[in-house]
């Protein structure tokens, strides 16, 4: 007789949306969130949860160094980190894999200017306003 499993807050494998249906990731760069950011931490986390996105690029400090010294330790390659919007914005813009959504983790005073460079370039935004 086969010992029926328990599973834990019922079936969680209808809960499952992990399915990508022939369909790529989105390809998803952050700004902010830098090393001891709790935020940036929960929306690193979040983005993975339903397998739909694919984390490629980032600015995580104004000083470059430290930008890419954290984007490496969180697995990007070093020219996908970067220390200010307007170059991530141009370069992500010019190439074929670059981001298709960006997710702003600053202060709220500074979502707009960021937002705009993007949006601009046609790179839809995860931020949230105040």
């Amino acid at each position: 007789m086969k010992k029926k499993s328990k599973i834990a807050f019922g079936r969680l494998d209808l809960l499952r949306n992990d399915t990508l249906n022939n369909k790529s990731k989105i390809r998803i760069g952050f700004i902010g969130g830098g090393p001891n950011s709790f935020i940036g931490y929960t929306h690193r986390l979040s983005a993975r949860f339903d397998n739909k996105f694919e984390f490629v690029a980032g600015i995580f400090s104004k000083d470059k160094k430290k930008s890419k010294s954290f984007g490496s330790s969180l697995g990007l390659i070093d020219d996908r980190c970067y220390n200010d919007y307007k170059s991530m914005a141009a370069a992500e813009a010019k190439r074929n894999d670059g981001i298709q959504a960006l997710g702003i983790m600053t202060p709220s005073g500074d979502h707009y200017k960021i937002a705009k460079e993007f949006i601009e370039k046609g790179i839809h935004i995860i931020c949230s306003y105040l």
